[in-house]
């Protein structure tokens, strides 16, 4: 009977967890780490291709993050993070999700361009 419990106790223990786990989570292409989501890839906008004749010599960065799915504030638009590298030209739009347990997570879009 003990072990039945205890099975029961881990059992309401990881559901709980993993239904929370959409407090503060971003998903990512390659999935979401549960202590840790750390991944930078393609920027999903298709309407963003890579320029060959544009360089890529400068950088900006927007961000917007997300505190226990109860706030979320920034702006990471390619517009802002187009001024915020003094960007007029794209060269391509990578993106890059961050996250930390349910607590907190975060988008960044990155540009490259001139």
């Amino acid at each position: 009977m003990k072990k039945l419990r205890n099975l029961l106790i881990i059992a309401v223990v990881g559901i709980g967890l993993f239904s929370l786990q959409g407090c503060a989570v971003i998903p990512s292409p390659a999935g979401v780490g549960f202590f840790y989501t750390g991944v930078t890839y393609p920027s999903p906008a298709l309407a963003v291709d890579c320029n060959a004749n544009v360089k890529s010599d400068k950088i900006g960065k927007s961000e917007a993050t997300n505190i226990l799915g109860a706030v979320v504030v920034g702006d990471c638009s390619i517009e802002a993070a187009m001024k915020a590298g003094g960007i007029t030209k794209i060269h391509h739009v990578d993106t890059r999700t961050e996250s930390v347990l349910i607590f907190f997570a975060k988008k960044i879009t990155i540009v490259y361009g001139e």
